[in-house]
């Protein structure tokens, strides 16, 4: 059977028509073709930065056209992966796109023999991509979170990254797969030259080997506490600036919940295979947030920052995680016994908790309009008059292959890692900060910037 038929005749001929015609023409959303103007095509280097504008303008969306990209390239890779004619096609598209799109919209197109077998050859090798440095403005604050994924392997011992994370089979391992991950983890902090860095799914082993290869950064880091019989050596972490701020003080504050499942459904210990009349017990998690406040030196301002990390379920089932944030938000917002002022609050981590509002993610139907306020769990931020910026970028990510380092890393559509910022003193909004090339694997999760 040809190849080329075992994708689908919509997205094939979209791609033959890259192939025939105009090499200048710009990609719409579906991957048509429209000739620009001169005026067009000059007035594109502004337009290419604002999502309305392309829009307006253009007709056009470069977020859901790299979606569109990499829903093509995971079909060709499930469906015929080692036809040249099909790949071909499609990295001739890529190459069209990457000309008129912003770095953090790139989509990478398929190795060549000689490329992959490089690859192969680097496999145990971090690769380390330069991120372009955000230069900040006097008197503005950058902040980045970023889950840096706890670092096991079910099963196995030091391998590639991958996104199968678990315990052992008896739940008293936890397998290590850091060696390759933690060199770009610490480079990708370094590139981002960020004021203040929130962590997430930190090992303590792993906090001392961030802390010793970051000169310049100071560094707080709190643990999660489980019940559990299994290993739960995470936890959050913050890393500022020593030169920037003046460090006050810091709290790490606990919350407690029965775990359940994405069902809705209460979790419980297997039975003990030695002990069968020994009663299943509830799994309890103590989930911790860490806050610290820290003082500018450049504007004497006072920001109390929160890093934080919400377990599973990942969509909102009820009101249980919505307690959750509830806690978070008004541990951080509360000035009580405090000698001080806080001028403002940054609450940043991975939520578990996407775009699409309560909808399971098993749910494949999403609503209309991706919105954080369709989320039950997150409204404890928007009654607190929290804002946060409007970029709806996907942060976690899957490999094609996770057994396979090499293997090519697909947004999953959502975005979990958020960063809210509430100021006592003005409305102002936080900005988004594109961390260009920023490389993907150290982590299963993209870490996010943004400035106030």
């Amino acid at each position: 059977m040809n190849s080329i038929n075992l994708i689908p005749s919509n997205q094939y001929n979209q791609l033959k028509n890259l192939e025939q015609t105009n090499l200048k023409a710009w990609i719409t959303a579906d991957l048509e073709l429209v000739p620009s103007s001169l005026i067009g095509r000059v007035f594109w280097n502004v337009a290419c930065h604002f999502e309305w504008m392309q829009k307006l303008f253009y007709g056009l969306n470069l977020r859901e056209s790299q979606i569109s990209l990499n829903k093509i390239k995971a079909s060709i890779q499930g469906n015929c992966p080692q036809s040249p004619v099909v790949q071909r096609l499609f990295n001739n598209a890529c190459t069209r796109f990457n000309v008129i799109a912003p770095k953090k919209y790139h989509v990478q197109g398929f190795q060549s023999p000689l490329q992959a077998q490089t690859a192969k050859t680097n496999a145990g090798k971090p690769v380390v991509n330069t991120v372009n440095t955000v230069n900040n403005t006097a008197g503005k604050v950058s902040v980045l979170t970023y889950n840096i994924l706890f670092p096991q392997i079910n099963g196995k011992h030091e391998s590639g990254f991958s996104t199968e994370v678990g315990y052992s089979q008896n739940g008293n391992n936890v397998f290590e797969n850091s060696a390759q991950r933690v060199p770009v983890i610490i480079q990708n902090i370094k590139n981002a030259n960020m004021d203040v860095n929130c962590l997430q799914e930190v090992t303590k082993d792993i906090f001392a080997k961030i802390q010793a290869n970051l000169p310049g950064y100071e560094g707080i880091y709190a643990p999660h506490k489980s019940n559990s019989p299994a290993p739960n050596a995470h936890g959050v972490a913050i890393f500022y600036k020593k030169h920037r701020f003046v460090h006050l003080a810091n709290t790490p504050t606990i919350f407690q919940q029965q775990k359940k499942d994405e069902n809705g459904k209460l979790e419980f210990y297997p039975l003990d295979p030695n002990n069968p009349n020994k009663p299943a017990s509830p799994v309890m998690l103590r989930r911790a947030h860490l806050m610290t406040d820290l003082k500018d030196k450049l504007t004497g301002k006072i920001t109390r920052f929160v890093s934080c990390h919400l377990d599973d379920p990942r969509n909102a089932i009820g009101l249980e995680k919505q307690a959750h944030v509830k806690r978070v938000v008004n541990s951080a917002i509360d000035g009580k016994n405090l000698a001080y002022k806080v001028d403002n609050v940054v609450i940043a981590g991975d939520f578990n908790q996407d775009q699409w509002g309560d909808a399971s993610r098993k749910n494949k139907i999403k609503t209309a309009t991706p919105n954080m306020r369709h989320a039950t769990a997150m409204q404890p931020f928007f009654t607190n008059n929290f804002v946060s910026d409007s970029n709806l970028d996907s942060t976690e990510y899957c490999r094609q292959n996770p057994k396979n380092f090499n293997s090519a890393i697909v947004s999953k559509d959502r975005k979990i890692d958020h960063i809210f910022v509430k100021s006592m003193n003005s409305t102002a909004k936080p900005t988004y900060l594109p961390l260009n090339n920023f490389n993907l694997t150290g982590s299963d999760h993209r870490a996010i910037a943004a400035s106030f």
